[in-house]
Protein backbone atom coordinates (compact mmCIF):
# COMPACT_ATOMS: atom_id res chain seq x y z
CA UNK A 1 0.00 0.00 0.00
CA UNK A 2 2.74 2.61 0.88
CA UNK A 3 5.63 0.71 -0.72
CA UNK A 4 5.30 2.44 -4.36
CA UNK A 5 4.89 5.65 -2.38
CA UNK A 6 8.25 4.99 -0.79
CA UNK A 7 9.80 3.92 -4.16
CA UNK A 8 9.43 8.13 -4.97
CA UNK A 9 11.07 9.53 -2.02
CA UNK A 10 14.50 9.22 -3.12
CA UNK A 11 14.13 11.67 -5.81
CA UNK A 12 11.97 14.61 -3.69
CA UNK A 13 14.47 14.19 -0.75
CA UNK A 14 17.70 15.13 -2.87
CA UNK A 15 15.35 17.99 -4.74
CA UNK A 16 13.60 18.90 -1.30
CA UNK A 17 14.25 22.51 -0.15
CA UNK A 18 15.10 23.69 3.78
CA UNK A 19 11.88 24.14 5.79
CA UNK A 20 9.28 22.86 3.15
CA UNK A 21 6.47 20.09 3.79
CA UNK A 22 6.43 17.48 0.77
CA UNK A 23 3.86 14.74 0.15
CA UNK A 24 3.21 12.09 -1.72
CA UNK A 25 -0.34 10.05 -2.42
CA UNK A 26 -2.07 7.56 -5.03
CA UNK A 27 -5.58 6.52 -4.89
CA UNK A 28 -6.33 3.13 -3.44
CA UNK A 29 -9.00 0.41 -3.66
CA UNK A 30 -11.76 1.28 -0.63
CA UNK A 31 -10.99 -0.03 2.52
CA UNK A 32 -12.39 0.13 5.81
CA UNK A 33 -10.44 3.08 7.29
CA UNK A 34 -11.24 2.81 11.52
CA UNK A 35 -10.44 -1.21 10.43
CA UNK A 36 -7.29 -0.26 9.29
CA UNK A 37 -6.20 2.48 11.64
CA UNK A 38 -6.97 -0.25 14.42
CA UNK A 39 -4.76 -3.10 12.82
CA UNK A 40 -1.58 -1.01 13.16
CA UNK A 41 0.14 -1.88 16.53
CA UNK A 42 2.87 0.83 16.66
CA UNK A 43 2.89 4.61 16.40
CA UNK A 44 0.64 7.27 17.60
CA UNK A 45 -2.95 7.38 15.80
CA UNK A 46 -5.24 10.15 14.89
CA UNK A 47 -8.87 9.73 13.28
CA UNK A 48 -10.80 12.00 11.34
CA UNK A 49 -14.81 12.09 9.99
CA UNK A 50 -16.52 14.81 9.68
CA UNK A 51 -20.91 15.26 10.01
CA UNK A 52 -21.39 14.20 6.47
CA UNK A 53 -18.52 11.71 5.82
CA UNK A 54 -17.57 13.41 2.47
CA UNK A 55 -13.96 13.45 4.59
CA UNK A 56 -12.25 10.80 6.81
CA UNK A 57 -8.32 10.04 7.32
CA UNK A 58 -6.67 7.67 9.72
CA UNK A 59 -3.11 9.16 10.49
CA UNK A 60 0.06 7.44 11.92
CA UNK A 61 3.27 8.39 13.32
CA UNK A 62 4.29 11.74 13.35
CA UNK A 63 6.21 14.02 10.29
CA UNK A 64 5.98 17.02 12.28
CA UNK A 65 4.61 17.91 15.80
CA UNK A 66 3.51 21.30 17.49
CA UNK A 67 3.63 21.61 21.19
CA UNK A 68 3.17 24.50 23.28
CA UNK A 69 1.71 26.67 25.76
CA UNK A 70 0.90 29.70 23.69
CA UNK A 71 -2.06 28.73 20.76
CA UNK A 72 -0.33 31.37 18.51
CA UNK A 73 1.53 28.40 16.93
CA UNK A 74 -1.48 27.32 15.35
CA UNK A 75 -1.22 30.37 12.60
CA UNK A 76 2.41 28.91 11.57
CA UNK A 77 1.03 25.70 10.17
CA UNK A 78 -0.97 27.39 6.95
CA UNK A 79 2.45 28.48 5.39
CA UNK A 80 4.24 25.09 6.24
CA UNK A 81 1.80 23.62 3.47
CA UNK A 82 2.13 25.75 0.73
CA UNK A 83 3.63 23.21 -1.02
CA UNK A 84 1.10 20.41 0.25
CA UNK A 85 -1.99 21.58 0.05
CA UNK A 86 -3.82 18.05 0.49
CA UNK A 87 -1.82 17.73 3.87
CA UNK A 88 -3.77 18.45 7.03
CA UNK A 89 -2.60 18.44 10.29
CA UNK A 90 -5.19 17.05 12.89
CA UNK A 91 -4.94 18.86 17.02
CA UNK A 92 -6.66 20.79 19.50
CA UNK A 93 -6.15 22.68 22.79
CA UNK A 94 -7.38 22.14 26.07
CA UNK A 95 -10.47 24.21 27.69
CA UNK A 96 -8.24 26.61 29.52
CA UNK A 97 -4.99 26.35 27.83
CA UNK A 98 -3.58 24.30 31.10
CA UNK A 99 -1.26 21.13 30.24
CA UNK A 100 -3.75 18.60 31.90
CA UNK A 101 -5.02 15.17 30.32
CA UNK A 102 -4.82 14.04 27.76
CA UNK A 103 -1.38 14.14 28.98
CA UNK A 104 0.44 13.63 25.63
CA UNK A 105 -1.10 16.36 23.93
CA UNK A 106 -0.48 19.51 26.58
CA UNK A 107 -1.94 22.82 26.63
CA UNK A 108 -1.79 23.23 22.49
CA UNK A 109 -0.92 20.22 19.99
CA UNK A 110 -0.86 19.82 16.47
CA UNK A 111 0.32 16.70 14.46
CA UNK A 112 1.06 15.94 10.61
CA UNK A 113 0.68 11.86 10.42
CA UNK A 114 3.22 10.47 8.82
CA UNK A 115 1.28 7.81 7.15
CA UNK A 116 -2.31 8.28 6.39
CA UNK A 117 -5.31 6.56 4.53
CA UNK A 118 -7.64 8.78 3.55
CA UNK A 119 -11.23 9.17 1.81
CA UNK A 120 -12.47 12.18 0.01
CA UNK A 121 -16.09 12.22 -1.53
CA UNK A 122 -16.00 8.14 -1.89
CA UNK A 123 -12.60 7.92 -3.04
CA UNK A 124 -9.67 6.72 -1.47
CA UNK A 125 -5.76 7.62 -1.05
CA UNK A 126 -2.46 6.69 0.70
CA UNK A 127 -0.53 9.14 1.41
CA UNK A 128 3.23 10.02 3.13
CA UNK A 129 3.87 13.30 4.39
CA UNK A 130 7.54 14.06 4.16
CA UNK A 131 9.61 17.18 6.10
CA UNK A 132 12.49 18.62 4.27
CA UNK A 133 14.67 17.34 7.63
CA UNK A 134 13.45 13.85 6.53
CA UNK A 135 16.25 11.36 5.20
CA UNK A 136 16.23 7.98 3.29
CA UNK A 137 17.71 6.62 6.77
CA UNK A 138 15.06 7.74 8.49
CA UNK A 139 12.66 5.94 6.31
CA UNK A 140 14.48 3.19 6.19
CA UNK A 141 14.25 2.31 9.91
CA UNK A 142 10.53 3.27 9.95
CA UNK A 143 8.47 -0.08 10.35
CA UNK A 144 5.60 0.11 7.30
CA UNK A 145 1.80 0.03 8.37
CA UNK A 146 0.48 -3.47 7.92
CA UNK A 147 -2.71 -4.17 5.83
CA UNK A 148 -5.87 -4.73 7.07
CA UNK A 149 -6.86 -7.39 9.77
CA UNK A 150 -10.32 -7.97 9.10
CA UNK A 151 -10.86 -10.05 12.85
CA UNK A 152 -9.42 -7.03 14.57
CA UNK A 153 -12.58 -6.37 16.54
CA UNK A 154 -13.59 -9.96 17.20
CA UNK A 155 -12.80 -9.66 20.81
CA UNK A 156 -14.68 -10.27 24.25
CA UNK A 157 -16.45 -7.64 25.55
CA UNK A 158 -15.37 -5.45 28.49
CA UNK A 159 -17.16 -5.34 31.71
CA UNK A 160 -17.88 -2.11 33.88
CA UNK A 161 -17.01 -2.88 37.53
CA UNK A 162 -17.49 0.57 39.06
CA UNK A 163 -19.08 3.97 38.14
CA UNK A 164 -17.69 7.29 40.09
CA UNK A 165 -19.28 10.22 38.97
CA UNK A 166 -17.35 13.83 39.91
CA UNK A 167 -19.46 15.73 40.86
CA UNK A 168 -21.62 13.34 42.28
CA UNK A 169 -25.50 13.90 42.34
CA UNK A 170 -25.94 16.23 45.83
CA UNK A 171 -22.61 18.03 44.70
CA UNK A 172 -24.35 18.91 41.18
CA UNK A 173 -27.47 19.72 42.73
CA UNK A 174 -25.44 22.31 45.30
CA UNK A 175 -23.57 23.99 42.22
CA UNK A 176 -27.25 24.45 39.96
CA UNK A 177 -28.28 26.00 43.19
CA UNK A 178 -25.76 28.22 43.61
CA UNK A 179 -25.67 28.84 39.89
CA UNK A 180 -29.46 29.76 40.26
CA UNK A 181 -28.83 32.36 42.87
CA UNK A 182 -25.77 33.87 40.96
CA UNK A 183 -28.35 34.35 38.41
CA UNK A 184 -30.13 36.37 40.76
CA UNK A 185 -27.08 38.07 42.54
CA UNK A 186 -24.87 38.88 39.47
CA UNK A 187 -24.79 39.21 35.62
CA UNK A 188 -24.42 35.95 34.68
CA UNK A 189 -27.10 34.82 32.53
CA UNK A 190 -26.10 31.08 31.64
CA UNK A 191 -23.04 28.70 33.06
CA UNK A 192 -22.37 25.40 31.35
CA UNK A 193 -21.06 23.36 34.79
CA UNK A 194 -19.48 19.70 33.43
CA UNK A 195 -19.46 16.12 34.94
CA UNK A 196 -16.91 13.53 34.84
CA UNK A 197 -17.79 10.30 35.27
CA UNK A 198 -14.59 7.76 35.61
CA UNK A 199 -15.33 3.91 34.27
CA UNK A 200 -13.25 1.52 35.59
CA UNK A 201 -13.39 -1.79 33.71
CA UNK A 202 -12.12 -5.54 34.27
CA UNK A 203 -9.48 -5.38 31.54
CA UNK A 204 -7.67 -3.08 29.52
CA UNK A 205 -9.81 -0.66 26.99
CA UNK A 206 -9.84 -0.60 23.17
CA UNK A 207 -9.90 2.85 22.43
CA UNK A 208 -11.02 2.39 18.44
CA UNK A 209 -13.19 -0.03 19.13
CA UNK A 210 -14.87 1.90 21.81
CA UNK A 211 -15.00 4.99 19.33
CA UNK A 212 -16.59 2.18 16.53
CA UNK A 213 -19.49 1.36 18.70
CA UNK A 214 -20.36 5.00 19.60
CA UNK A 215 -19.84 6.11 15.98
CA UNK A 216 -23.62 8.51 15.08
CA UNK A 217 -24.92 9.81 11.90
CA UNK A 218 -24.99 13.51 12.03
CA UNK A 219 -21.76 13.93 13.78
CA UNK A 220 -18.22 14.41 13.79
CA UNK A 221 -15.60 11.82 14.83
CA UNK A 222 -11.97 12.43 16.19
CA UNK A 223 -9.39 10.49 18.14
CA UNK A 224 -6.02 11.53 19.24
CA UNK A 225 -4.11 8.92 20.54
CA UNK A 226 -0.16 10.61 20.94
CA UNK A 227 1.03 7.11 21.99
CA UNK A 228 1.68 7.51 25.66
CA UNK A 229 -1.41 4.92 26.59
CA UNK A 230 -4.10 7.75 26.72
CA UNK A 231 -6.70 8.19 24.00
CA UNK A 232 -8.69 11.34 23.92
CA UNK A 233 -11.91 10.04 21.44
CA UNK A 234 -15.31 11.57 20.68
CA UNK A 235 -18.44 11.72 18.22
CA UNK A 236 -19.06 15.25 19.00
CA UNK A 237 -22.75 17.11 17.44
CA UNK A 238 -21.02 20.77 17.32
CA UNK A 239 -19.04 22.05 14.90
CA UNK A 240 -17.06 25.68 16.34
CA UNK A 241 -16.50 26.59 12.95
CA UNK A 242 -15.10 25.83 9.48
CA UNK A 243 -13.08 28.27 7.70
CA UNK A 244 -12.34 28.80 3.96
CA UNK A 245 -10.62 32.15 2.85
CA UNK A 246 -13.37 34.52 4.32
CA UNK A 247 -16.09 32.24 4.46
CA UNK A 248 -17.13 30.95 7.65
CA UNK A 249 -19.68 28.58 8.93
CA UNK A 250 -20.54 28.26 12.51
CA UNK A 251 -24.00 26.65 14.71
CA UNK A 252 -25.33 27.38 17.85
CA UNK A 253 -26.23 23.69 19.38
CA UNK A 254 -28.09 24.22 22.89
CA UNK A 255 -31.03 22.48 24.50
CA UNK A 256 -31.22 19.33 24.47
CA UNK A 257 -33.94 16.11 25.12
CA UNK A 258 -33.78 12.45 25.29
CA UNK A 259 -34.28 11.11 21.70
CA UNK A 260 -37.33 8.99 23.19
CA UNK A 261 -38.83 12.71 23.29
CA UNK A 262 -41.17 14.80 21.04
CA UNK A 263 -39.28 16.90 19.35
CA UNK A 264 -42.45 19.65 19.92
CA UNK A 265 -41.17 19.43 23.41
CA UNK A 266 -37.98 21.40 22.69
CA UNK A 267 -39.19 23.45 20.00
CA UNK A 268 -42.15 24.59 22.55
CA UNK A 269 -39.96 24.26 25.99
CA UNK A 270 -39.24 27.90 27.52
CA UNK A 271 -36.16 27.21 29.18
CA UNK A 272 -34.29 25.38 26.12
CA UNK A 273 -35.37 28.27 23.52
CA UNK A 274 -34.22 30.36 26.11
CA UNK A 275 -30.97 28.39 26.64
CA UNK A 276 -30.32 28.62 22.74
CA UNK A 277 -31.46 32.09 22.26
CA UNK A 278 -28.63 32.89 24.60
CA UNK A 279 -26.04 31.27 22.12
CA UNK A 280 -27.43 32.59 19.16
CA UNK A 281 -27.82 35.97 20.15
CA UNK A 282 -24.05 35.95 21.44
CA UNK A 283 -22.49 34.21 18.42
CA UNK A 284 -24.61 36.84 16.19
CA UNK A 285 -22.82 39.75 18.12
CA UNK A 286 -19.00 38.08 18.35
CA UNK A 287 -19.65 37.88 14.34
CA UNK A 288 -20.36 41.42 13.65
CA UNK A 289 -16.76 42.19 14.88
CA UNK A 290 -15.06 40.69 11.90
CA UNK A 291 -18.22 40.93 9.59
CA UNK A 292 -20.87 42.65 7.79
CA UNK A 293 -22.24 39.98 5.86
CA UNK A 294 -24.14 37.49 8.04
CA UNK A 295 -27.09 34.77 8.07
CA UNK A 296 -28.59 33.16 10.43
CA UNK A 297 -30.69 30.27 9.24
CA UNK A 298 -33.78 28.88 10.59
CA UNK A 299 -33.50 26.52 13.78
CA UNK A 300 -33.83 22.89 13.22
CA UNK A 301 -33.96 19.90 15.78
CA UNK A 302 -30.33 17.43 15.31
CA UNK A 303 -31.52 13.97 15.95
CA UNK A 304 -28.66 11.74 16.91
CA UNK A 305 -29.07 8.23 18.58
CA UNK A 306 -29.53 9.23 22.14
CA UNK A 307 -30.39 13.02 22.59
CA UNK A 308 -31.93 15.76 19.91
CA UNK A 309 -30.75 19.26 20.37
CA UNK A 310 -31.81 22.69 19.06
CA UNK A 311 -29.22 23.91 16.04
CA UNK A 312 -28.93 26.92 14.13
CA UNK A 313 -26.55 27.41 11.81
CA UNK A 314 -24.52 30.65 10.48
CA UNK A 315 -22.92 31.65 8.02
CA UNK A 316 -20.52 34.53 7.38
CA UNK A 317 -18.33 36.68 5.05
CA UNK A 318 -15.27 37.88 7.02
CA UNK A 319 -14.17 41.33 5.99
CA UNK A 320 -10.84 40.05 5.45
CA UNK A 321 -8.95 36.78 6.48
CA UNK A 322 -8.27 36.27 10.17
CA UNK A 323 -5.64 34.22 11.29
CA UNK A 324 -6.84 30.46 13.09
CA UNK A 325 -5.85 31.56 16.76
CA UNK A 326 -7.42 34.40 16.64
CA UNK A 327 -11.11 33.46 15.43
CA UNK A 328 -10.56 30.38 18.20
CA UNK A 329 -10.01 33.01 20.90
CA UNK A 330 -13.15 34.83 19.33
CA UNK A 331 -15.73 31.74 19.66
CA UNK A 332 -14.37 29.86 22.17
CA UNK A 333 -16.00 29.01 24.52
CA UNK A 334 -19.38 29.73 23.06
CA UNK A 335 -22.17 30.36 25.42
CA UNK A 336 -23.07 26.55 24.63
CA UNK A 337 -19.73 25.53 26.32
CA UNK A 338 -19.16 28.03 28.75
CA UNK A 339 -21.94 30.45 29.45
CA UNK A 340 -22.54 34.20 29.35
CA UNK A 341 -21.46 36.72 29.67
CA UNK A 342 -18.29 34.58 29.11
CA UNK A 343 -15.83 35.72 31.76
CA UNK A 344 -18.44 35.13 34.81
CA UNK A 345 -19.37 31.73 33.60
CA UNK A 346 -15.89 31.14 33.43
CA UNK A 347 -14.76 32.17 36.84
CA UNK A 348 -18.14 29.88 38.14
CA UNK A 349 -16.91 26.93 36.31
CA UNK A 350 -13.26 27.44 37.17
CA UNK A 351 -14.76 27.94 41.28
CA UNK A 352 -16.79 24.91 41.09
CA UNK A 353 -15.38 21.93 39.45
CA UNK A 354 -13.40 19.63 41.13
CA UNK A 355 -11.26 18.41 37.98
CA UNK A 356 -9.64 19.57 34.63
CA UNK A 357 -11.04 19.87 31.49
CA UNK A 358 -8.39 19.16 29.31
CA UNK A 359 -9.36 19.15 26.10
CA UNK A 360 -13.37 18.44 26.94
CA UNK A 361 -15.69 21.08 25.53
CA UNK A 362 -12.47 22.58 23.68
CA UNK A 363 -11.63 23.12 20.05
CA UNK A 364 -10.21 20.36 18.48
CA UNK A 365 -9.83 20.02 14.34
CA UNK A 366 -7.41 19.68 11.41
CA UNK A 367 -5.99 22.62 9.62
CA UNK A 368 -4.91 22.38 5.85
CA UNK A 369 -3.49 24.90 3.39
CA UNK A 370 -6.38 27.53 2.80
CA UNK A 371 -8.87 25.64 4.94
CA UNK A 372 -9.85 24.47 8.51
CA UNK A 373 -12.42 22.97 10.48
CA UNK A 374 -13.00 23.01 14.59
CA UNK A 375 -15.43 20.60 16.25
CA UNK A 376 -16.42 21.08 19.73
CA UNK A 377 -14.80 18.30 22.13
CA UNK A 378 -17.83 17.40 23.63
CA UNK A 379 -19.48 13.76 23.96
CA UNK A 380 -15.97 12.86 24.77
CA UNK A 381 -13.77 10.57 26.30
CA UNK A 382 -9.98 10.04 27.67
CA UNK A 383 -9.39 6.36 27.74
CA UNK A 384 -6.51 5.11 30.00
CA UNK A 385 -5.72 1.32 30.15
CA UNK A 386 -8.91 -0.28 32.13
CA UNK A 387 -10.47 3.53 33.03
CA UNK A 388 -12.40 5.52 31.31
CA UNK A 389 -13.34 9.51 31.69
CA UNK A 390 -16.58 10.49 30.12
CA UNK A 391 -17.37 14.22 30.05
CA UNK A 392 -20.98 15.89 30.14
CA UNK A 393 -21.57 20.00 30.87
CA UNK A 394 -25.38 21.13 30.56
CA UNK A 395 -26.64 24.72 30.18
CA UNK A 396 -27.87 25.89 33.08
CA UNK A 397 -30.38 29.38 32.88
CA UNK A 398 -33.27 30.68 35.57
CA UNK A 399 -35.41 28.06 34.72
CA UNK A 400 -33.27 25.01 34.74
CA UNK A 401 -34.30 22.14 37.21
CA UNK A 402 -31.25 20.49 38.73
CA UNK A 403 -32.93 17.14 38.89
CA UNK A 404 -33.60 17.35 34.90
CA UNK A 405 -29.70 18.76 34.22
CA UNK A 406 -28.90 15.52 35.99
CA UNK A 407 -30.51 13.71 33.59
CA UNK A 408 -29.38 15.06 30.71
CA UNK A 409 -25.85 14.54 32.15
CA UNK A 410 -27.16 10.64 32.20
CA UNK A 411 -28.50 11.02 28.47
CA UNK A 412 -25.55 12.52 27.47
CA UNK A 413 -22.74 9.69 28.26
CA UNK A 414 -25.42 6.69 27.83
CA UNK A 415 -24.06 5.60 24.63
CA UNK A 416 -21.00 5.02 25.88
CA UNK A 417 -22.13 3.17 28.88
CA UNK A 418 -24.15 1.33 26.36
CA UNK A 419 -21.16 -0.34 24.77
CA UNK A 420 -20.12 -2.39 27.78
CA UNK A 421 -21.56 -5.59 29.36
CA UNK A 422 -22.84 -4.65 33.06
CA UNK A 423 -21.96 -7.21 35.82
Amino acid sequence: MFKPLLAQLPNLLQDAKDNQIYRIEREIPPLDILTWLASQKSYGKGYWSNRDNSFKLAGLGRAISLQGDNINIIDTIQPMLKTAPNARFLGGLSFFGEHSAPQGLGAVSFILPRFEIINRNNKYFAAINISSRDTIKDFNELELPLNIDNNIWDKSNIKIDSIVHNPNKEDWLSIIDKALNEFISTDLQKVVPARCTTITCNDNVDSLAVLRKVLTEGTTAFCFSPGNGETFIGVSPENLFAVNGTMLKTEALAGTASISVDSKYLLNSVKDQHEHKFVVDALSETLKEISNQIEVLPQKILKLSKVQHLLTSVKAVLNKKIPLAELIKLLHPTPALGGTPRNLALKFISNHEDFKRGWFAAPVGWISASEAEFTVAIRSALIQSNKIKLYAGAGIVKESIAENEWQELNYKISQYLDVFDKE
